[in-house]
Parts: structure tokens; sequence; C-alpha cells
């Protein structure tokens, strides 16, 4: 016995200088999220499917996706009005999770650190929810952060990541206030056993940052092509010297903050600039006419389905091009469509109309869209006037809602590819007083 114990002791010895390996299973995965459900003050959406009756089919679960093991992979159930806090998620549970996306809840409570075991992990959003505290600072290789519109106050979370995975960084509306450390954005310390990593190769891809406020390190940040620091608490003048520097800039935003100084000229040189938003800050002095150098482009944004109280949107006499976005027929409320005079091509959104009854007034005209007109354009029997000619190539029948718009009183739909019985598009209209169909 005397002659073993060192060696068992020896055995012990190196056992437990062996990297700590987590074990888990499908089994224990759905164990763990029905541990949470139940925690939860509110997760009707997950009642269907996150039960003990059906803890086999785990891959099929409710925001669930597996990896070939069967193992959870990812986990997104944005917008599906859970209220409650992390603190009862077992984030060790769940070795292999890549994606990870609660945005748009009823989250409250603070961030838990074991996120940073997540080694894995590659998308991570809590937008849009009501957490507070400081981020966790273990949180490593990730390649795209939301943690914006919460209420995360204080510190600066001292990432590692650096710009070779990440391509989007958002903590956009939060109640941050400290100094980001300049050791946050600089290229790790060299391993003695791996090449050292120069900072230069560091943004070999264009990047996308939103942060709250500017380190000189910034310079160095070439390959940038959005920059967003709108509605947070910076303060001071926007340095010349960044600017020059960003010379990929496609979206410098810095809207509703506290900077001030004047607008610096440089900004003229930002010769790929489609955004710029400085409004809502101290700004002072003239607009600088090397802005006016900048060249128009730009496609219409997706996100302009956001302005659900938007009554008028005029487009025209532009450059725009590309496509409308999909979401123009989420604004229930506009009455006006004025597209008139731009380089737009292909097909009208398909349901553009459907949800917005009291659209009056709509303007394709001296484009290049192509396809049909959306059979919803005037559901609601408001359309008044209605211009798609000039330079356009719409095809397919006539709207048959027109027949009940009796207020209608220009209409040009020359120069298309209309085909049908007018008999059947038209009615009466008292107030018509120019109508052109010829060259259909």
């Amino acid at each position: 016995m005397t002659q073993s114990a060192p060696l068992l002791l020896i055995h012990v010895l190196f056992l437990s200088l062996l990297p700590l390996t987590i074990t888990s299973s499908p089994t224990i995965e759905a164990e763990c999220l029905l541990k949470w459900k139940n925690s939860l003050i509110s997760s009707l959406s997950l009642n269907s499917s996150w039960s003990l009756t059906n803890i086999g089919n785990l891959c099929n679960w409710t925001g669930i996706a597996c990896d070939t093991t069967g193992s959870v992979s990812e986990i997104n159930l944005s917008e599906t009005e859970l209220e409650g806090t992390l603190a009862k998620f077992d984030f060790s549970s769940f070795p292999g999770l890549t994606d990870f996306n609660l945005g748009t809840n009823k989250l409250n409570g603070s961030l838990p650190s074991m996120i940073g075991g997540l080694t894995e992990l590659q998308y991570l959003s809590f937008y849009n929810n009501c957490l507070v505290g400081t981020i966790p600072y273990q949180i490593t290789n990730l390649q795209k952060i939301c943690f914006n519109y919460n209420k995360l106050a204080s510190e600066f979370p001292g990432f590692t990541t650096d710009c070779r995975n990440l391509t989007y960084h958002d903590l956009a509306q939060n109640q941050l206030t400290d100094a980001i450390p300049e050791s946050a954005f600089q290229p790790p310390k060299p391993s003695p056993r791996k090449k050292p990593i120069q900072w230069s190769n560091s943004c070999r891809n264009p990047c996308e940052l939103t942060l709250w406020v500017i380190p000189s390190s910034f310079t160095n940040l070439s390959k940038i092509s959005e920059l967003g620091l709108s509605g947070n608490f910076l303060s001071g003048k926007i340095s010349p010297y960044l600017i020059t520097n960003w010379t990929e800039l496609i979206s410098l935003q810095v809207k509703s903050n506290s900077f001030t100084g004047e607008i610096p000229s440089e900004i003229g040189l930002l010769e790929k600039l489609n955004y710029l938003f400085l409004y809502d800050n101290g700004f002072y002095g003239s607009i600088p006419s090397e802005i006016g150098n900048l060249k128009e482009f730009g496609t219409v944004p997706p996100e302009i389905g956001n302005l659900t109280s938007l009554t008028v949107l005029d487009l025209s006499t532009n450059k725009l091009h590309g496509e409308l976005p999909e979401t123009l027929s989420l604004l229930n409320k506009l009455e006006t469509l004025s597209a008139f005079a731009n380089n737009f091509l292909g097909t009208i959104p398909t349901e553009l109309g459907e949800n917005s009854p009291n659209l009056m007034n709509v303007s394709f005209a001296n484009n290049r869209f192509s396809g049909e007109l959306p059979p919803g354009l005037c559901n609601g029997f408001a359309l008044q006037h209605l211009t798609v000619n000039e330079g356009n190539n719409f095809t397919g029948p006539l709207l048959e809602c027109l027949m009940n718009c009796t207020r209608l009183f220009p209409v040009r739909l020359e120069g298309n590819q209309f085909t049908g019985d007018i008999s059947e598009a038209f009615g009466v209209h008292p107030s018509l007083n120019f109508i052109s169909l010829s060259g259909n």
C-alpha cells in the first residue's frame, strides 16, 4: 500500500490537469430547456411542442435546430412573446450551440456569465428586450452580436473578439457610458505557439460595428463599411483624422447624441457613402460644401416597412435603383407612393396595397419595372391617380379593382404590355379627365 500511494497521487494529479469537458446529450438538453421554460412568466408560444411527452422529438421543437448528432445547434425564439429571465438557462448543457437568438421578447434581469462558455457560438442576439447590468467579459469568437435596445449599463464589455470573425456588432440604444478601452480593438497577444497576428490583416473584409464612443484605434479599420453610433451618450468632436481612413464607408450614423463642433469637411471624401445621419446633436456652423461632392446612390432599405405611420412616400426624381422592398406592403396608412423618374427595376411588391386601404396616389412612371401590377393595389377603392407609363414593361391583365375606384381622374398605362378587356377593368368614373392606354 505504501508503494502504490505515490502512484495513485500522480494519477489523480494528472487527471486534474486535463481540460474540463462538457458532457451533454439531446435528452439533457431537452430537460434543461423545459426547466428554463417552466421558470418563465410567459411562454405560451412554446406549449405546443416543448413538453415532457415530446422529449424525444427535440429537433422539431419550436425554434430548435439540431446538428447531425441530434444535439441543439440553433435556438431561435425571436418574437415569441417570452417573458422572464435567463437565470435558469443552463448554458453549459449546450456546448455545440452556434446561433442563439432571443430578440424582441420581454426578457429582463442580467446576462449570465456562463454564456462565455459557449465556444462554438457565432451569432448572439438579445435585441429589443429589457436586460440590465453589464455584458459578460468572457464572450469570444462571435461573428454577430446584437444587444441593442436593452438597458445594459456601466462598463464596456471586455470582448476579446477581433475583426477577423466579427462582421456585425450592435450595442446601440443602451445606457453604456464608459470609454471603450483601446485594448478591446487591438489584436490579441500572440501565443508562443502561434504565428503573431498583425492588426493590418485583422479587418481584411468589410466589417459593420455599432458602438458608442470612437477610440483612436478605429483609424485602423480601413475596410469598415457601416458605422452606427446613434442614440447613445457620445460627446465631443468627430475627428477628421478618423474619417479620412474609412474609404469603404457606406453608412455613417451618429444621430441622437451630444456631438459638438463643426461637421468635418472630410466627409466629402467618402466616395462610397450612401447614408449620413447627423441630426439631433450639437453641431454648429455651416454644412460643408464638400458634402455636395458625394454621389447619389442608394436602394430603398427594407427597414422602411417599420414606418407604419407613414402616409406619404415620395421617392421621385432621384437616382435610386434596384427593386422596391416587399416591406412597403406593411405601410397600412400609406396614401401616396411616388417612385417616378428613378432607375428602379424588377417587380412591384406582390402584396402592395392589400394592407393600405387609403392608397390614393401611385406613380411608377419613368423606371424599368416589369411583371404584373399587384392585384391588391386598389383594394380599398380609394385610388385616384395611377401612372405607370414611360420606360416600364408591365405585363398581365389590368387590375379588376379599378372598376370600383370611382374617384379616378388621371390614368396613364401606355407603353407597356398589358392585356385584357378594357370594359372589364373600367366602370363609371365621373372625375376621369385623362386616360392613356396606347402601346399595349
